[in-house]
């Protein structure tokens, strides 16, 4: 991100550091300088608005979160069931279902 001079500050820093020049020249001079100030920073807001849009179309939708949530919550349920009636206690579950959660480093 970078720092510019507001207008005023930048008028003033040309009119006294440029003193070869006439009063016509230094304004078209600060007229050209703010242009291209405006213009840079109109580019930094397009590419920050760009960035944003990516990281939002890069993720998934509220209900497509809630769905993966669902299908973790319905396969994590299918799976307790089938350990009990293979005849697991339910400490012996926990214990698989947090190694499941957690992957092996």
């Amino acid at each position: 991100m970078s720092m510019f001079l507001p207008n005023m500050e930048l008028a003033n820093h040309i009119i006294v550091h440029h003193n070869s020049g006439t009063i016509v020249h230094i304004r078209c001079m600060t007229s050209l300088v703010c242009r291209s100030v405006d213009v840079q920073r109109r580019e930094e807001y397009k590419q920050r608005l760009s960035d944003m849009k990516e990281r939002l179309e890069s993720r998934p939708l509220l209900f497509e979160r809630a769905s993966q949530v669902n299908a973790c919550k319905s396969a994590e349920g299918k799976y307790t069931a089938a350990l009990r009636r293979a005849g697991l206690k339910d400490e012996q579950i926990k214990e698989l279902l947090s190694q499941v959660k957690a992957p092996a480093s």
